[in-house]
């Protein structure tokens, strides 16, 4: 076996080496996108010892919602969220 297989081996293992690599961060990255929490409380207010209210955002909505120790309600659609503004208002029946 030549020096020049040894080379050609090494640089072989190297490329084999770059691309596990770059695969396993790029699965990371698309894992995280995948399971990422879309959603956020944005206000929360006590009105008794155990009922509360809750603005919550799931993607682009937020939605009004009430909760006691026996039920949650979503009391409204507070609308669509684009650039940072609710442009719609919808109140659920």
């Amino acid at each position: 076996m030549t020096f020049q297989y040894y080379v050609q081996v090494a640089i072989s293992v190297g490329i084999l080496i770059a691309i596990l690599i770059a695969t396993t961060r790029l699965s990371k990255n698309i894992q995280k996108k995948k399971y990422s929490c879309e959603m956020v409380i944005k206000d929360r207010l006590a009105l008794a010892n155990q009922s509360t209210l809750y603005i919550i955002q799931i993607r682009d909505k937020e939605f009004l919602i009430s909760c006691t120790n026996r039920d949650i309600q979503v009391m409204a659609d507070l609308g669509k969220i684009e650039d940072g503004e609710i442009t719609q208002k919808n109140t659920l029946s």
